[in-house]
């Protein structure tokens, strides 16, 4: 019935509403990774063939066709197959953890595991929100030598509403690894929001980004919210965020029609340390004198 009524969420479901990339499947390692492979891979019709003659199954072609309810199946033997599939939902992501590709015989092991002990997979403590994190954390793409790299932040405290951002530079040559070569943060003010803040950090990027023109330029942000808008995927409804978006926009704009090649992209906040330290940082300095702190290089 989930499959019916609201199918899980597979990265290739996600590639197509512009979250993510797709995967390959997560048992298999060769086709995708969608709902429509799931019930046709290979790995998961032959772990089935292992399980079937022990656990009285009727023989299988294509599991997403019963599930879709396209092929005659009598009420028991469609409950069972039901079963099997959300067992092999269930090892897709224990396959996801894996740096190997999982065996028949281990797949046919967690299914067999799941349909005789099925109170097994309700009596295990339900991940918190760090540990579902660390699974879905991944590291982004190696940088070019050529690039000159940039990272920007935003901070809002809750309780105390202070808002900053920050921004880090890395010269061409040093792939964005080790100390920065130089840095900005500067205090939004009370009553803003992390996402003006996010902004904030952006802008001053690409403020600098103009000053070597020869430089191409990789942005990265942790906020999806302001990569996806200034990579044109998302709308920019907002209108406290209208008008930075616009000047951010525009700066991207003259980059492009000087020549000069820049990419922006979203990483997870635990690769953008530098500058999230450098947004709390302005988080803590205060308006007026001070609001501003910049290295030489900047």
């Amino acid at each position: 019935m989930k499959v019916h009524l609201n199918a899980p969420i597979t990265s290739e479901r996600a590639s197509k509403a512009g979250v993510c990339e797709a995967e390959k499947c997560a048992l298999c390692r060769l086709g995708p990774d969608s709902i429509g492979h799931l019930g046709t891979c290979p790995l998961v019709i032959n772990a089935y063939d292992q399980i079937r003659a022990g656990a009285r199954l009727p023989p299988l072609i294509n599991g997403r066709n019963v599930l879709m309810l396209q092929e005659h199946t009598e009420g028991a033997e469609r409950c069972a197959l039901i079963a099997v599939f959300a067992a092999a939902w269930g090892a897709r992501s224990t396959g996801r953890l894996l740096e190997t590709r999982m065996t028949g015989a281990e797949l046919a092991d967690l299914l067999l595991t799941s349909l005789e002990c099925p109170w097994l997979n309700f009596c295990q403590p339900t991940r918190n929100r760090k540990e579902r994190r660390v699974m879905r954390v991944k590291a982004p793409q190696p940088i070019g030598d050529s690039q000159a790299v940039y990272r920007s932040d935003g901070a809002c405290r809750g309780g105390t509403k202070l808002t900053g951002w920050g921004a880090a530079y890395w010269a061409p040559g040093t792939q964005g690894l080790g100390e920065s070569t130089a840095t900005i943060c500067g205090h939004v003010g009370l009553g803003s929001t992390n996402n003006i803040a996010e902004y904030r950090g952006v802008r001053a990027a690409l403020r600098r980004a103009f000053q070597e023109p020869s430089e191409p330029c990789l942005f990265e942000v942790d906020s999806l919210l302001v990569a996806e808008h200034l990579n044109g995927r998302w709308t920019c409804r907002q209108p406290d965020l209208r008008m930075l978006f616009t000047e951010c926009r525009a700066a991207l704009d003259g980059l492009t029609r000087r020549g000069q090649p820049w990419t922006l992209r979203h990483v997870y906040r635990e690769f953008n340390t530098t500058a999230d330290q450098l947004a709390n940082d302005g988080a803590d300095l205060q308006g007026g004198v001070g609001a501003l702190q910049a290295s030489a290089l900047w």
